[in-house]
């Protein structure tokens, strides 16, 4: 809760309680009421209007209603008030203050209007977008003769000074309205987040400070978006990396383009329902998962995962389709580095890129790195395996963070691993943990058991120093004893000298 919201919801439920429960009216309740008033003004003018607050603009308005009633009868509202007398009075009160301030309390605490910490890495960042279109391939979702394109948002270092408000989200109105739709919530649900701010300058120019920097190719969750995970962006491009997040059309809500505008791919697609039937309506797919999550025993997982990947061929499709995408990103990428009039020109480090993904993304980051040598490391961000990583293995350092309910998710691979690699599970983690959705609405998603009960910031901050650290030994300052240490985390490790 944003210090303006605060002190404007404490003053005037100070001010309605005092007001309704003392018979006089008391200098004080003047007092509270004119600094409710002011508090509002300000509110509105720097924060902004959001509907979680009507309740705190209602306990104003009833406050200044009983104050000038009582000063125009010259007794208070109470002793005036025929129709209301002993319990009847107490009960009226009651019932007003506990609806207007409990609810002024409770809808902004479950909808927060957060504020994005500042990263604690020695650069500031800049973000862009970037649009490719590949002219080999044709886009999967459309029956026309469509080419395949790939959105991308990208962070780096910058030495420009913040000092503009840039949103959280583009062109907020249509994002947030994309949204709420995909969770299926009324419109305006999320507005609190028109608010929010991110420690990124758009079209900054990159920092000198090095000649080149290593590169990190991001990838969202399925039907998610390409800023999920902004707070993570942010804090490894300000530890001097360039981090390119890939927005895969149609199994993304939304996207920019080229000149910021937002293309929004609509839920009803046909292809795409194919694959949302694939993982919604088939119940022995989600037995199966149950059971890999449940099941140490490598062999039968192994059977578990055979059995799922035959059921779900859309979805195998689609992996395989992302890391095509991500192998065509770093083409276009090595392209507009040997340019010279590009932004990012010289700048990308192509001898050093990792590659990271949550959920869907996360399958979509081993499935890239089988399959391109160019990666040299990976994260894996609670997301099941999919494609063909049953017919090989991971070659190269790589990172598995699973949520603690996840149990041995992805044992079979972690087992399997020709190099370096962990497993970490995160106690008191469930899914959603692992975005930014736990800053958006934490205890109501925690409440439908979206989420689990680790403290926000905390699972940011571990999440942020073990990607970090991660990919600065392996890309970076290979180190002795690196692993970060938090007691809600556990680690397994396979490979390690």
């Amino acid at each position: 809760m944003r210090l303006l919201e605060l002190l404007l919801i404490v003053s005037s439920s100070l001010g309605l309680i005092y007001t309704l429960v003392r018979i006089h009216p008391p200098r004080l309740s003047v007092i509270l009421s004119s600094c409710s008033i002011v508090l509002t003004f300000l509110h509105l003018l720097v924060e902004g209007y959001r509907w979680q607050l009507v309740p705190a603009y209602l306990s104003i308005v009833t406050l200044l209603v009983v104050l000038l009633w009582r000063y125009k009868r010259a007794k208070t509202l109470i002793e005036n008030s025929r129709w209301i007398s002993g319990l009847r009075k107490i009960i009226a009160s009651v019932i007003i203050i506990l609806v207007l301030t409990g609810t002024s309390f409770v809808l902004p605490t479950l909808l927060p209007a957060f504020d994005i910490s500042p990263p604690s890495g020695p650069y500031q960042i800049g973000t862009d977008y970037l649009e490719f279109t590949d002219q080999n391939r044709v886009e999967t979702f459309v029956n026309d003769e469509t080419y395949r394109k790939v959105f991308t948002q990208v962070w780096y270092p910058t030495e420009v000074l913040k000092s503009n408000f840039h949103p959280y989200l583009e062109e907020p109105e249509e994002s947030l309205k994309i949204i709420t739709d995909l969770f299926q919530l009324p419109s305006g649900f999320f507005n609190h987040l028109k608010h929010i701010g991110v420690n990124s300058i758009l079209k900054a120019p990159i920092s000198n400070q090095k000649s080149r920097y290593p590169v990190l190719i991001y990838q969202h969750g399925y039907s998610f978006w390409m800023s999920q995970n902004t707070v993570l962006m942010e804090h490894l491009a300000s530890h001097g990396f360039i981090v390119v997040s890939i927005a895969h059309p149609y199994e993304t809500n939304y996207a920019y383009t080229n000149e910021d505008k937002l293309i929004a791919f609509p839920f009803n697609n046909e292809m795409l329902q194919k694959r949302w039937n694939e993982i919604l309506a088939k119940v022995e797919v989600s037995k199966l998962i149950g059971l890999i999550i449940d099941t140490e025993s490598v062999k039968k997982s192994e059977k578990y995962e055979r059995r799922m990947l035959n059921l779900t061929p859309y979805m195998q499709e689609s992996v395989r389709l992302w890391a095509d995408d991500g192998s065509f990103l770093l083409n276009e990428l090595d392209r507009l580095n040997s340019e010279g009039s590009h932004f990012l020109s010289g700048k990308l480090d192509m001898e050093k890129i990792g590659a990271f993904g949550m959920s869907f993304g996360g399958a979509a980051t081993a499935q890239l790195m089988i399959r391109d040598e160019r990666i040299k490391a990976g994260i894996n961000m609670d997301g099941g395996i999919q494609g063909d990583l049953l017919q090989n293995s991971l070659s190269r350092p790589f990172m598995f963070m699973i949520s603690g309910n996840h149990g041995f998710l992805n044992n079979v691979h972690f087992q399997r691993c020709e190099k370096e690699a962990y497993m970490l599970s995160i106690k008191g983690s469930k899914h959603l943990d692992f975005c930014d959705l736990n800053l958006i609405s934490p205890v109501l998603f925690e409440q439908f058991g979206l989420m689990g009960t680790i403290e926000k910031e905390r699972m940011n901050e571990i999440i942020n120093e073990y990607a970090y650290a991660f990919f600065k030994q392996y890309l970076v300052e290979p180190r002795g004893n690196w692993l970060p240490s938090f007691e809600e985390v556990t680690i397994k490790k396979r490979n390690i000298n």
